[in-house]
């Protein structure tokens, strides 16, 4: 199946509110962002901080999902100066 034929996640902002509360321990103020394939959304936290919740696209292919997470690692590990996000462990 693939990512351009299948809708991206449709999770309301409360939805992926209580999602990061269950699973990540974190709360704040939900806003959705724009987003091709998959849905994404940026909590900003009581102490000034963000958050994005990204939910892949059901088609989504896990290795590409993981290719996006080593990226992120590889490149916090090599160079963290770069202004990329970061993965919260």
């Amino acid at each position: 199946m693939s990512t351009l034929l299948t809708l991206p996640p449709a999770f309301t902002p409360d939805d992926a509110r209580s999602i990061v509360r269950r699973h990540f321990g974190f709360d704040g103020a939900v806003e959705p962002l724009a987003s091709e394939r998959d849905q994404n959304f940026r909590l900003s936290l009581e102490d000034g901080s963000a958050v994005v919740l990204k939910i892949a696209n059901a088609a989504e292919e896990a290795s590409y999902l993981d290719m996006q997470v080593q990226l992120l690692r590889h490149v916090e590990a090599v160079d963290p100066s770069l202004p990329l996000p970061r993965l919260r462990r």
